[in-house]
């Protein structure tokens, strides 16, 4: 699916505090910015979920795309002729992926 942006010049968009600046006037300095008003204090922390997100993240992100070990069973059960296809099961897994995208599982 494509989408189509007009009327675009190519050139970056202002935020706020720009849009100020360009129109000649500057906000206090004790006003908030754009972005929200800091202090000296702010501090960011993460929930021990969260911290076990990331590390799963970086787990999986190290993890192969693809099993090798497994197509290379696959490719040798083909070229010898032993692969051997389950109809039932292919049929129960198509319904059941159909089934979850539905929202029926």
């Amino acid at each position: 699916m494509a989408i189509e942006i007009t009327r675009y010049t190519g050139r970056p968009l202002q935020d706020a505090t720009d849009a100020t600046a360009a129109a000649g006037s500057k906000p206090a300095a004790d006003a908030p910015t754009a972005k929200g008003v800091r202090s000296a204090d702010d501090k960011v922390s993460f929930t021990s979920s969260a911290a076990l997100l990331q590390e799963l993240e970086k787990e999986i992100a190290a993890l192969p795309v693809v099993d090798s070990a497994r197509v290379e069973a696959i490719q040798h059960q083909v070229a010898t002729g032993s692969y051997q296809i389950d109809p039932a099961r292919t049929a129960e897994k198509m319904l059941s992926i159909e089934r979850a995208l539905v929202g029926k599982d």
